[in-house]
């Protein structure tokens, strides 16, 4: 068995020793614990850093395409394909040889956790037609995303990527997979859910949705929590999308 000296009195002391004997300062063992517990916190806020600096990236990408969209007045889909898929790029790689974030990938732990996908998306339906009701009420202008998609005049299909299968790819990995997890390792569970849905909500950058979608990152992490899996959240989002892109067409019509 190795020894080492106490740092404080000099005294031999074993590898596996918390205190020393003699003066009762941390011996070798508890100074190694706490060495790695110090650079398990450097790792982890690392971690978090590079998924904020994804985000800031995120943010910049739509902001510079939202800009431009409203300056040159453009309505070529592809355009706005190649950002989206961009941005998917952008969050795809921390999956690769993270075992922490591919986990989440994995299949529901319980069938049971399918039942609550129908209760989520209802809650939104009912959710956003009185959040949306009293937006009216107060005078704000109804978007409607199917009739901005149609004056491009390029066909369905590109809005149906751009809308209802791209996103709830991109930004459910990225904010329920990736930030959730990295801001649960950091800070708790709770508090985690609390950010990815405030951070959710700003990079759609529409001051009159704040609110309403920082409470769907709020249902969406919650049902990714109780599932252990991303998949309900993903259709979810995805069934979300469809009915909204699909009511909007009907009043088109």
């Amino acid at each position: 068995m190795s020894l080492q000296s106490c740092f404080s009195c000099h005294r031999e002391l074993s590898e596996e020793a918390s205190f020393c004997p003699g003066c009762g300062a941390k011996g070798p063992a508890l100074r190694r614990q706490e060495k790695q517990r110090m650079a398990s916190i450097r790792d982890r806020a690392q971690r978090l850093k590079s998924a904020l600096l994804v985000w800031a990236a995120l943010l910049a990408l739509n902001g510079v395409f939202g800009l431009a969209y409203v300056a040159f007045e453009f309505e070529d889909l592809w355009i706005e394909l190649g950002v989206s898929l961009l941005g998917l790029a952008l969050v795809i790689p921390f999956g690769f040889h993270d075992v922490s974030l591919r986990q989440w990938l994995q299949k529901p732990k319980k069938a049971m956790t399918w039942a609550f996908v129908p209760v989520v998306w209802l809650s939104f339906a009912v959710g956003m037609a009185l959040y949306f009701w009293v937006l009216g009420f107060l005078g704000a202008e109804e978007i409607n995303m199917a009739e901005l998609y149609a004056e491009s005049n390029q066909g369905w299909l590109l809005p149906v990527i751009l809308v209802i299968l791209l996103p709830p790819l991109t930004e459910e990995w990225f904010f329920r997979g990736v930030l959730q997890t990295r801001l649960a390792a950091v800070m708790g569970q709770r508090e985690a859910l609390v950010v990815q849905a405030a951070l959710f909500s700003v990079l759609h950058m529409l001051p009159l949705i704040f609110l309403s979608h920082f409470l769907m990152g709020i249902a969406l992490g919650w049902l990714r929590n109780r599932s252990g899996s991303l998949w309900p959240s993903i259709l979810v989002h995805t069934l979300w999308n469809a009915w909204v892109m699909g009511e909007g067409w009907l009043e088109m019509t």
